[in-house]
């Protein structure tokens, strides 16, 4: 819920997510939805594969995060 909310302030500059996340956002896929609303924001998005000992690790902590563009 948290990225969310940044992305819509625009001050998402990247959102990372695992490939591994099934939830569905407003009835989509959540990549798909993180997809849409990157390119609408202008926010780079990046897929970690959970195949990886450290994809495994950011699945674990929740497996969605983002880095800012500025503090909110």
């Amino acid at each position: 819920k948290e990225v969310i909310r940044v992305l819509e302030l625009g001050a998402a500059e990247i959102i990372i997510i695992s490939e591994s996340i099934r939830e569905k956002i407003e009835g989509e896929d959540a990549i798909e939805y993180f997809e849409e609303k990157a390119q609408n924001y202008g926010t780079a998005l990046i897929v970690v594969s959970p195949d990886t000992r450290e994809g495994q690790q950011f699945r674990q902590l929740g497996g969605v995060g983002a880095l800012l563009r500025y503090h909110v």
